[in-house]
């Protein structure tokens, strides 16, 4: 087995357990994920996915990791709507919103095209879902943990160091994720760190407030 194939196995890895992890503790109630963000991640996901699995110049290990950008948020979503995380619309929320969708229609009219521009078009609405959840985790860090966007991120590294065929369509969605991560654990783990709060709230256990 090549060390590529080996990095994206243990890629996926990374990946699979921060969204699993994520998933459980957004069922306990410990995590309280932003939905706008989320269905933004998940209409993303399952967008990139059908642009990867249909893409001959896209490698194997992206398109394995395609499957977790669809099928986790989507997971999420479906948890966190059941549990009624659902707060009034904030204008971030609505804006974020409303660009995603305009980048999604516009991937969708050029889906076809060659070159990188379709997946630009993605990242672009990927930012979108960034937005009102940095708002959220920069507002209320107990709300939820930063192990799993490290992990995510993490995983994200793997991937792009896994990349057989070395070219945009393939690594620029691993890098968007590495640092869209990343923005996201910062806030969650500069509290943590200020606070003194021990290692295993960082993972699991629910935050303490005073």
């Amino acid at each position: 087995m090549s060390m590529t194939i080996s990095l994206g196995i243990v890629a996926q890895c990374f990946t699979s357990i921060a969204g699993i992890t994520y998933l459980v503790r957004t069922i306990q109630g410990i995590n309280k994920p932003n939905v706008v963000s989320w269905l933004i991640w998940a209409g993303i996901g399952w967008a990139f996915l059908l642009v990867t699995v249909t893409g001959s110049n896209t490698d194997i290990s992206v398109k394995i990791f395609s499957v977790t950008l669809a099928v986790s948020p989507t997971l999420v979503v479906l948890v966190a709507l059941k549990k009624g995380y659902i707060e009034a619309l904030g204008n971030w929320d609505r804006m974020a919103g409303l660009i995603a969708i305009v980048a999604i229609g516009i991937w969708f009219l050029m889906k076809d095209d060659p070159g990188i521009i379709p997946i630009v078009m993605l990242i672009m609405a990927d930012m979108c879902g960034i937005v009102p959840t940095l708002i959220f985790v920069c507002k209320t860090p107990t709300d939820d943990r930063p192990m799993a966007w490290i992990a995510f991120s993490f995983g994200s590294l793997l991937t792009l160091l896994s990349i057989e065929k070395w070219n945009p369509e393939s690594y620029i969605l691993p890098i968007w994720m590495m640092v869209g991560s990343l923005a996201v654990a910062y806030p969650l783990v500069v509290y943590r760190v200020r606070n003194k709060i021990r290692w295993r709230e960082w993972i699991w256990v629910a935050v303490n407030q005073k």
